[in-house]
C-alpha cells in the first residue's frame, strides 16, 4: 500500500475492510496486506469460511494475525 496524502485524509472510523478467506493460499496471499493495514492503524475484519480450520488457525498464528 503506497504512502500518500490521500490515506491520511481518510477517516478510519468511517471505513471498514473485510477479508473473506477460505483457503490456505488465500490467507498466505492476504497476510502481508492484513499486516500492513494493521500497522497503519486500520482494523480489518477477517472472516474465515471454515475450510481447513486447523491449517488456517496455524497460519494465523504463524503470521501473528489476531481474529476478533
Amino acid at each position: 500500500i503506497p504512502t500518500t496524502d490521500c490515506f491520511k485524509a481518510i477517516d478510519i472510523q468511517a471505513h471498514m475492510i473485510t477479508a473473506i478467506l477460505g483457503t490456505r493460499a488465500q490467507l498466505i496471499k492476504m497476510a502481508p496486506v492484513i499486516l500492513e493495514l494493521e500497522r497503519r492503524g486500520w482494523n480489518p475484519r477477517i472472516i474465515l469460511t471454515g475450510q481447513h480450520k486447523e491449517t488456517m488457525n496455524q497460519l494465523l498464528a504463524d503470521f501473528s494475525i489476531q481474529t476478533r
